[in-house]
């Protein structure tokens, strides 16, 4: 129990951190959030949900939107990372969080900013899909090695 507490803390913080440090490419009408490659965590292991989605909240109380952003990116990464442990390929991650983050987030930023539906949801989910698939090669890798493979999905 205080194993996956710990994991989830430490992924949970990283996210946050590293999502705060990259402000400019991680929030507002075009976004490169590249701390989103950490949601494989919820494919390899349904374990690393509430981290993700903690995380997230956090590192959205220091965005440019406000507390409206807390929930609302919460609520998104919450369904991209159930759905994601649903699935079995791995090349199906990044289409899985474009859709659902260009339709959550796109939507908010057209309700705070008053700016195209479509077109923000578009760049959103365009951004998303960048950004998660470098995550596919880098997650590849790291589960070739034997101690990390057991940390994900044990």
């Amino acid at each position: 129990m205080y194993k996956n507490f710990t994991l989830n803390a430490m992924v949970g913080a990283l996210y946050a951190v590293t999502t705060v440090m990259i402000t400019p490419f991680a929030y507002g009408e075009i976004q490169f959030r590249f701390t989103e490659i950490l949601i494989f965590f919820a494919f390899f292991n349904k374990k690393f949900i509430p981290g993700l989605v903690v995380g997230c909240m956090i590192a959205n109380y220091f965005g440019t939107l406000g507390m409206i952003d807390v929930f609302v990116g919460a609520a998104a990464t919450l369904i991209v990372t159930l759905l994601i442990s649903k699935v079995k390929s791995i090349w199906l991650v990044p289409v899985i969080a474009a859709v659902v983050n260009g339709i959550f987030v796109g939507a908010e930023l057209h309700y705070m900013f008053e700016i195209p539906l479509i077109a923000t949801m578009m760049y959103v989910a365009i951004g998303e899909l960048f950004a998660v698939a470098v995550g596919i090669p880098i997650f590849n890798y790291l589960m070739k090695n034997n101690y990390l493979k057991k940390v994900i999905t044990e």
